[in-house]
């Protein structure tokens, strides 16, 4: 997860809201059915109420935040 995170912290991204937990333990609605996936930390990019497939690699993320 640190990793993931790391990279979206070095985008300038303004209107972007992260947030993060550990599945299970999470009372925070935006992150209600967002789970790991396969045991790996996952990113869930969402927009307008969509969010895409999560991505677990520093390289799809990195391609899903370039189309985003």
């Amino acid at each position: 997860m640190k990793r993931l995170l790391g990279l979206i912290r070095r985008r300038y991204l303004p209107d972007a809201v992260v947030t993060c937990g550990v599945a299970g333990t999470c009372k925070v609605a935006l992150l209600g059915g967002k789970t790991p996936v396969n045991g790996q930390a996952a990113v869930y990019l969402c927009r307008d109420f969509t969010c895409r497939a999560p991505v677990t690699s520093i390289e799809a993320l990195e391609e899903e935040l370039e189309r985003f």
